[in-house]
């Protein structure tokens, strides 16, 4: 069966099957071949799987119909997997595993697969998806020549994608169809792709590095037997075949003859595709002919796949095609085909006995070596679960494609929760033990090389505050079970805060900027006539004499204090000139109070020598221009008395005489 160009089933003679027509025109396997799996319920029957406008579909032929030739069978044509658009159609393979097999395509909405399985009861259409690779999406896409194979390992565990890129290996597990652990092998663009029989050696199609062609031109061999040890697998690559080189006459250059895809023959040979230079006489022509000829198609061999370097005798040109041209060979041959593996036994269950400790923090429960598909009772996938969970717990997993349900019944006098190594700031160590279970603890704390000692008796969680640095021993007892641990404390860095200035006297009214040091964090107290409660700078401007402390916190958490005293002069001196000239030349005609800023005035009066009042102020910052009743006073002496509030509301009074001048 087959297709052609425009897609079409073939019978076995390859003439068009009279139902096999599709009624699609994109057919992305053009570069590729269907997949065809035997029914396990119809050994007349096929299951054939096909990828149309990037989706994936399977189709029934029953080789029964069309006189014996076989046909779709009706209503079974095309039946959807994937949605169109979900996946790579050079990208199918089909993998052994447990109970079934699986359908594995390259997803290509996403960086991931999809496997779907096929078992005795059909196709499951329920995907499982694999969110994995190494390379960008556009890598794994057909483009050009370079958008290579995928193939599953004979045993099913181990899947080789090539792309332009290079070789990815990854890891199939036979009981879920997850793909898993990829890593990169060869980083050099890669076609073919093909395990040997006994799946522990992996062959495939490349450029030979020494030719510098981009075409894919040699075989390699990997020794993939060691999954897990990616260096090995990397360096264990060797070439076993290399076409010869040829003159390219339209490129003046020398390149090599490229090869397509591998596949395994019936007799359990690898043959390879190769598209090979002859001459008339149909012999390979050597480097350079005299005259450009046309191409030939050949089949390099590998007699034996399952041996180790050139003992695997690999043969070039096995045999040709005598001129008939594989359509698509270029790229793809068939994929091998598989039969539905039978069901597997029931499951076996097994009790794997009973697990004590005392005061263990937890227990270590393991699967039988090699299991997979591992799912414990609280949904832990690891082959080794470390638990501290008592009673009867079970893990189910598959080994061999055999289903095993074991259980531990796990019995645990759990140590209570104690931080060995505490650091605080010094003497702030609070020491917290925490049962996780409900028990009832007798603990001695004992400080080493020093005279801390603490005792307690209790079912419940419980804290030694205070404690100083240094090595402890904590005596735990519970029942039958006494251990002792070793805890150490330590000292924390303290800041050491200070301000400058610390210690200043301010006039009234005026302000200062305290600074802090030696710490992270500040916070001031009290904040009143601060402009800031935090931070390393802030200005006062105190209206009475006031203490600030301020509190200093390192990295660490640790706090110092520091203190500030400022004092508020309250008692600022006015003053007055001893003369005056009112003479109208806009020099000194006034007498006024100088220096005047927070005080308030009480009186101001000013008299002449017969004691005359000839001035008197409403406001602090009024002055006498020398007349009386608006009349010029004489020149001579006169007297003021001033009374004024200081801003602490202390009476200030000033007495003394001034000289007025004309």
């Amino acid at each position: 069966m087959g297709t052609t160009h425009t897609p079409v089933f073939m019978d076995r003679y390859g003439i068009p099957m009279p139902g096999g027509t599709v009624p699609l025109s994109s057919y992305d396997m053009a570069n590729g071949y269907p997949l065809a799996v035997p029914s396990a319920a119809d050994s007349l029957q096929y299951y054939i799987f096909t990828c149309l406008d990037k989706g994936l579909q399977y189709s029934i032929v029953d080789m029964r119909l069309n006189n014996g030739r076989g046909d779709i069978l009706p209503g079974h044509l095309l039946l959807p997997l994937m949605p169109n658009g979900t996946v790579i159609g050079s990208k199918i393979t089909i993998a052994p595993g447990c109970d079934g097999l699986y359908l594995i395509a390259r997803v290509a909405s996403f960086h991931g697969f999809v496997s779907l399985k096929i078992t005795h009861n059909g196709v499951d259409t329920r995907p499982v998806y694999s969110y994995t690779g190494n390379f960008s999406l556009p890598d794994y896409q057909q483009n050009g020549l370079y958008f290579g194979t995928m193939k599953a390992s004979p045993d099913g565990r181990m899947l080789a994608v090539g792309t332009a890129r290079g070789l990815e290996l990854y890891d199939i597990e036979p009981c879920s169809g997850l793909i898993k652990n990829a890593r990169v092998i060869d980083t050099l663009m890669t076609f073919g792709a093909c395990f040997s029989p006994d799946s522990r050696l992996l062959y495939t199609t490349r450029p030979d590095p020494q030719s510098g062609y981009y075409e894919a031109s040699s075989i390699m061999q990997w020794d993939v037997s060691t999954p897990s040890d990616l260096n090995s697998i990397r360096t264990s690559g060797i070439q076993v075949l290399a076409n010869s080189a040829y003159y390219w006459p339209a490129w003046q250059a020398a390149i090599s003859s490229y090869m397509g895809d591998i596949a395994q023959g019936p007799d359990g040979k690898l043959y390879i595709l190769s598209n090979t230079l002859y001459d008339e006489n149909q012999r390979p022509l050597p480097l350079p002919p005299a005259t450009t000829v046309p191409f030939a198609q050949t089949f390099h061999i590998i007699h034996q796949p399952d041996n180790r370097g050139m003992a695997c005798q690999p043969g070039r040109d096995a045999f040709n095609l005598n001129g008939r041209y594989i359509d698509r060979a270029r790229y793809y041959l068939p994929h091998p085909i598989y039969a539905i593996p039978r069901p597997q036994p029931d499951t076996i269950y097994r009790h794997k006995g009973y697990i004590t400790s005392c005061f263990g923090s937890g227990t270590t429960l393991a699967t039988d070596s090699n299991a997979t598909c591992i799912t414990w009772y609280n949904g832990d996938t690891t082959t080794a679960l470390y638990t501290k969970d008592t009673g009867k717990l079970w893990v189910r997993y598959a080994k061999e494609c055999q289903w095993y349900t074991d259980t531990f019944t796990v019995i645990h006098t759990i140590l209570p929760e104690i931080p060995a190594y505490l650091v605080a700031c010094p003497g702030q160590a609070a020491l917290t033990v925490t049962p996780r279970e409900t028990h009832r603890y007798s603990y001695v704390l004992q400080q080493q090389d020093g005279p801390t000692r603490r005792t307690a008796d209790t079912d419940s969680a419980l804290t030694f505050h205070g404690l100083p640095s240094g090595s402890y021993t904590l005596q735990v007892r519970s029942g039958s079970c006494d251990t002792t641990v070793t805890i150490t404390i330590q000292d924390l860095p303290v800041p050491d805060v200070r301000i400058a200035p610390y210690d200043i006297t301010l006039p009234y009214g005026s302000s200062v900027t305290l600074q802090a040091s030696g710490a992270e964090l500040y916070t001031w107290w009290p904040a009143r006539y601060l402009d800031t409660a935090m931070g390393a700078s802030v200005t006062a401007t105190p209206q009475e004499s006031v203490q600030y402390m301020l509190t200093g916190i390192n990295a660490y958490g640790c706090r110092d204090t520091a203190y500030a005293n400022i004092t508020v002069d309250h008692h600022m001196q006015l003053w007055l000139p001893n003369a005056f000239t009112p003479n109208g030349d806009g020099l000194n005609d006034i007498f006024r109070i100088e220096n005047v800023t927070w005080q308030q005035l009480l009186s101001w009066s000013i008299y002449n020598r017969y004691g005359t009042e000839v001035f008197s102020a409403g406001s602090i910052h009024d002055g006498w221009d020398g007349n009386h009743k608006n009349r010029p006073c004489d020149a001579g002496v006169y007297y003021y008395m001033l009374q004024y509030y200081n801003t602490d509301r202390t009476i200030q009074t000033l007495k003394g005489e001034v000289h007025l001048l004309r």
